[in-house]
């Protein structure tokens, strides 16, 4: 099954993404989901309470770059830039 999306909208005014897949659906993250969603490294560890988690406020995503075929990072509003989101990724946060 192909998941790559057929388009991304990046709505910065509401912080959220919109997904449009191949199958018609349409979904939404909001950008506050993604970054506390964001799987590198340094987030692992903030969850395992090894560092100090730091992640209130409002957040917004200024950047997408893609990723390879299958994927983007996004560089959010607090600086964080280090977390690859496959597409496959994004449609299971969109489920939640």
């Amino acid at each position: 099954m192909n998941v790559a999306p057929v388009e991304i909208r990046l709505r910065q005014a509401s912080h959220v993404m919109e997904f449009e897949w191949a199958d018609g659906e349409v979904t939404q993250v909001s950008a506050r989901a993604l970054r506390d969603a964001c799987r590198c490294a340094e987030c692992e560890a903030q969850r395992r309470g090894d560092l100090d988690a730091g992640l209130t406020g409002e957040v917004g995503i200024c950047s997408v770059e893609p990723c390879g075929a299958g994927a983007v990072r996004l560089h959010f509003s607090d600086g964080h830039a280090r977390g690859i989101y496959p597409f496959a990724y994004m449609r299971e946060l969109a489920l939640i």
